[in-house]
């Protein structure tokens, strides 16, 4: 995905404030795998329509704007969704 520059990965991620709900990039805010993640990605994709909708709850993140479901299960797939 690019996120960061290549061999940054670990730095970036490392103590998870980067990817934390107030972080530079917010990530799994729904729990990931360990959270329904494994439905083929119908729950990453219902996730980011969440963000986008603003009804996250306590796991908003605050002025979503854009969003990224990936999954790679059985196949791999990228969405890109952003709101107006």
């Amino acid at each position: 995905m690019r996120l960061c520059e290549r061999g940054q990965a670990a730095g970036f991620i490392e103590g998870g404030t980067n990817t934390a709900i107030d972080g530079t990039l917010p990530l799994n805010t729904s729990g990931g795998q360990l959270s329904a993640g494994r439905f083929h990605g119908y729950g990453h994709t219902h996730e980011a329509c969440t963000q986008l909708w603003g009804r996250g709850g306590e796991r908003q993140v605050s002025g979503a704007r854009t969003c990224m479901a990936v999954n790679g299960g059985y196949g791999y797939g990228a969405m890109l969704l952003k709101r107006d």
